[in-house]
Order: structure tokens, then C-alpha cells, then sequence
């Protein structure tokens, strides 16, 4: 993808420095563990809000996605009505708990180091199954010359949060696995290669329209649901939170998530 994330269904780009992943250092390293961080501070205010569920946190959800969490969509996989409904309350509810799984089963060993190329910001396979593998581009760390936030919008932790909602759902539990989600190319396509792959602009101009139209397919397009992520968060409080403590508390609010959704069934 032009300057950006690389769609789920695309191939590795076809350049040296896009092929072979580099040596992981310690500037890489500390630049991952950090936004890792990030990110599950971000995914335990989401699943905060979702539980606590009063005026803010619902007029929060509703900003972001145009629907009101009470509101019935379909479920799609691959573009196709599954037949499947859901609020998209419980939606987000089981999309967050699905990317706190993931998150919390990586190390620095699930990241590759592809900052040598300028392509892509990061992309994952989405098919395979754990261990996951995070390619980390150089339009993850800084793009146009500036350097991206670790939190807010096109940052690490809503790109993050992006890649790992395309995972599939595990063929045999349907409770793991990612969020199945694809990248829209129109408001009833999503690009499925190379041939029809189209520039950060578009995505992000379709994301808009899919807000604007009310059209429940935002919920399987991962341009709108990284925009639930971008919520920004100080340095200082990234820098201090104890990594084996947030770890505890991921596993804590997957339990906590995964116990309201069976509430409302």
C-alpha cells in the first residue's frame, strides 16, 4: 500500500530491502516494546469504556463509528453476510478482547525488522495460525520525513491495532483468532491484491464514507476500526507502566470481556 499499511490479502513487496527482514537492534527493539506497551494501555481503556458503558463512553463509540452500541449489524466475513447478528456494542466487545489474546501473546521474537523499506508500515498473514509474526516497515516509525506518535491517530498503536484485526478466526474455536477484517477500497469492496490495491488517501476517504453513509460493513474495515484505537496517551505514563503488570491486566479484562459477552447471549 502506497505509504502505509500493506492490505491483509496482498503478497510481501517485491524489493530487496522488503524480502529479508534486517537485524532486530536494540533501537528497534525498544521502539516495538514500547508501542507494545502502548497498545495494551489503549486496548484497556477501550475495554473499559465498553464495560462502564454511561453517557461518555457511548457518545465516544458513536463519534468514531456513527453507530449507537444498542444498533443490530451484520456479520461479514470476506464481504459475505455470515447470517450472523450482533449489537455493535458486543462487536467491539469481542474485537477487543480478540486483539488483547493477540497482543498479550507477543514477544520482541514476533516482530521483523523491515525498516529498510520504505513500502509499507507493517502487514501481517493473516491466514496463519500462532505464533504470529508483526513485519514492521519503515512507514511504521516515520513517514514524509516525520516521525509518527506512539499513540493517536496513524500511530504505532493504531497501526498495530489495525494489523491484528485482519487475523482470521481459528477454524476450530471461533473465540480466538483475530477480527477477520479486510481493507476497503469502496464502500463494497475491499482490495484482495496487488492489482487492486489503492493509496492511503483512498482508504482513508472510504473509511470516512462508510461513517457517513451508516453502512455496518465499517465493522469488518480495518481503516475504521483502528480509528477506536487512536486514543492518546502521554509518554511519561508509557515510559512508567510495569510491562508484567499490564500483561496481568489484559489477561484480567479478557476474562472480564469474554464474561459479559456470554451474559448477552
Amino acid at each position: 500500500m502506497a505509504g502505509s499499511k500493506i492490505t491483509s490479502g496482498n503478497t510481501k513487496p517485491k524489493y530487496e530491502a522488503c524480502v529479508k527482514p534486517q537485524e532486530i537492534t536494540d533501537k528497534f527493539k525498544i521502539m516495538m516494546r514500547k508501542a507494545l506497551k502502548a497498545q495494551k494501555m489503549v486496548l484497556l481503556k477501550r475495554a473499559d469504556d465498553l464495560l462502564v458503558w454511561e453517557d461518555l463512553e457511548q457518545d465516544d463509540f458513536h463519534k468514531v463509528f456513527n453507530f449507537k452500541g444498542n444498533e443490530v449489524i451484520k456479520i461479514r466475513k470476506n464481504g459475505e453476510d455470515t447470517g450472523k447478528r450482533m449489537q455493535a456494542r458486543m462487536v467491539m466487545i469481542d474485537g477487543v478482547r480478540r486483539i488483547m489474546k493477540i497482543a498479550n501473546g507477543l514477544t520482541m521474537d514476533s516482530f521483523k525488522n523491515y525498516t529498510g523499506c520504505g513500502k509499507f508500515a507493517a502487514f501481517v498473514e493473516p491466514q496463519l495460525d500462532p505464533p504470529y509474526i508483526v513485519n514492521i516497515g519503515k512507514n511504521f516509525e516515520s513517514r514524509d520525513g516525520k516521525e509518527n506518535a506512539i499513540t493517536g491517530a496513524d500511530s504505532h498503536v493504531s497501526t498495530l491495532c489495525h494489523e491484528m484485526s485482519h487475523i482470521f478466526w481459528y477454524w476450530g474455536n471461533h473465540d480466538d483468532g483475530g477480527m477477520w477484517t479486510q481493507d476497503y477500497t469502496a464502500i463494497d469492496k475491499f482490495s484482495e491484491g496487488d492489482g487492486d490495491e489503492v493509496s492511503y488517501a483512498k482508504h482513508f476517504s472510504v473509511a470516512n464514507e462508510l461513517v457517513k453513509l451508516h453502512k455496518d460493513q465499517l465493522f469488518e474495515n480495518a481503516y475504521n476500526i483502528e480509528r477506536y484505537f487512536q486514543v492518546k496517551l502521554s509518554d511519561v505514563d508509557i515510559d512508567s507502566a510495569d510491562e508484567n503488570k499490564l500483561s496481568d491486566e489484559v489477561n484480567n479484562k479478557i476474562s472480564e470481556l469474554g464474561k459479559k459477552q456470554k451474559s448477552e447471549i
